[in-house]
């Protein structure tokens, strides 16, 4: 009956694993006999060999079928107690659905030799109801997370639904979470995450959270985020870093992908929000941002509805809502809340556009596609001035080339550039999308 429920709820009905051997990923690990995840107790065994070092390096692992942690059908055996070896001292599913939750695959310490290594391939398949739950008891302590902790690895056509994740910190508490992946030293194509991301409480050190991966040190394709992505930090002293796909694009690089998830932040000191990510060292290429985007900080506060903090971005469109609460430094932009200088191999706004609104209750740094650069030159941008503020907020050394408002499609269409097209499924309120759409 609990099944029936469950499945009348979300919609989507269970298939009823059949795993002979519950706890053994059968195959070889080969392209073409790849190692199969069949059940939810395969894919707890499979976490904890990670973890004590099996890293699966030159392998594949494939998801076999889509698996429900609310969902009996999920499991071998749901109530099975002999699991304590891999973690869970209990029965089975209550221990994976309330308390922490599922244990994260791999090391939380940037072990290499107790993290994912190998290739993850969904296939397709669907992880839905996952529930982890990160608590901070010590005052110094690193937490990274996600489904995987640190990745080495490919992971590749997974999608998590309707996933849970939350944070507790405390003290002097590094946070890097993400929905897929805490931090990606290796690629991630083809991912969703749909659900909520939330952290709460009085951190000293920083806090990543991105809906994809809290840092991307690599490379992450073709991804996108659905889930709510929410922090909430008390403490003077922190940095919050927050976005749709990364929390923080330290040394990678984000393409061809989009946000649709509300992301929220506040924080006592600095705040860093991004609908693809919060901070973006690197390249961000051909994607865009639906969901909404609010931030409330008192010492700084930069918001883009792209990214905050910039170097490279191009190709990239914002659609979504910017709300902006604020006490003395802040810099929002419709793509780039505050863009970094350099040289122009380094530092790039080119062929994007913002028609999402902007509020902000107090004065600031506002523009249309930047709210503060400095020494950047932004290429081929349009935005439709329904804000009535100009293109850049405050402007230093920077230059405006083919920079316009406009209504008019044949001219955006002719100012942004080869990568987009006519919006003829009314995705972007008629103006242009992405090629890729």
């Amino acid at each position: 009956m609990e099944d029936i429920l469950n499945e009348y709820v979300s919609g989507l009905e269970v298939e009823q694993v059949t795993d002979e051997n519950p706890g053994v990923l059968e195959g070889t690990g080969t392209d073409t006999d790849p190692y199969i995840i069949n059940s939810i107790e395969d894919l707890v065994v499979f976490a904890s060999n990670v973890t004590n070092g099996t890293t699966y390096e030159g392998q594949t692992v494939k998801l076999g079928l889509s698996l429900d942690f609310n969902s009996n059908k999920s499991y071998v055996d749901p109530l099975r107690t002999d699991y304590g070896q891999y973690g869970y001292n209990g029965e089975l599913k209550t221990l994976l659905t309330t308390g922490s939750g599922f244990i994260p695959i791999g090391s939380v310490t940037g072990d290499q030799s107790k993290s994912f290594l190998g290739i993850f391939d969904g296939y397709g398949n669907s992880i839905d109801n996952i529930y982890i739950m990160r608590k901070c008891d010590s005052v110094n302590q690193e937490i990274v997370g996600g489904m995987f902790n640190d990745n080495y690895g490919n992971i590749k056509n997974l999608q998590i639904n309707n996933g849970k994740i939350e944070v507790i910190g405390n003290g002097n508490t590094y946070l890097l979470v993400g929905g897929i992946v805490g931090r990606n030293w290796g690629e991630i194509f083809r991912c969703s995450y749909s659900g909520s991301l939330n952290s709460n409480g009085n951190i000293t050190a920083q806090s990543l959270l991105g809906g994809i991966v809290g840092q991307n040190q690599s490379t992450i394709e073709e991804c996108y985020n659905g889930a709510s992505v929410y922090i909430n930090d008390t403490n003077l002293s922190n940095e919050i870093f927050i976005g749709g796909i990364a929390g923080q694009n330290r040394k990678g690089k984000i393409g061809n992908c989009y946000n649709l998830g509300n992301i929220t932040g506040k924080s006592e000191k600095i705040l860093y929000i991004g609908g693809i990510t919060a901070y973006n060292h690197q390249k961000i290429y051909n994607s865009y941002n639906i969901g909404e985007i609010e931030g409330e900080g008192v010492t700084e506060l930069n918001i883009g509805g792209i990214s905050g903090v910039n170097s490279y971005i191009e190709n990239c469109y914002n659609l979504g809502k910017i709300y902006g609460i604020e006490n003395s430094v802040a810099n929002i932009g419709g793509i780039v809340g505050n863009q970094l200088a350099g040289n122009e191999e380094t530092a790039i706004i080119n062929n994007c556009s913002n028609i999402g609104q902007i509020v902000i209750s107090d004065n600031a740094n506002i523009g249309e596609i930047v709210g503060k650069n400095s020494w950047t030159t932004l290429n081929n941008c349009y935005y439709n001035f329904q804000n009535g503020i100009d293109a850049i907020g405050e402007n230093t050394g920077g230059t405006l080339n083919n920079v316009i408002q406009t209504d008019n499609m044949p001219t955006v269409l002719s100012i942004i550039g080869s990568k987009f097209k006519e919006d003829i499924d009314n995705i972007n309120n008629d103006y242009p999308v992405l090629i890729w759409q």
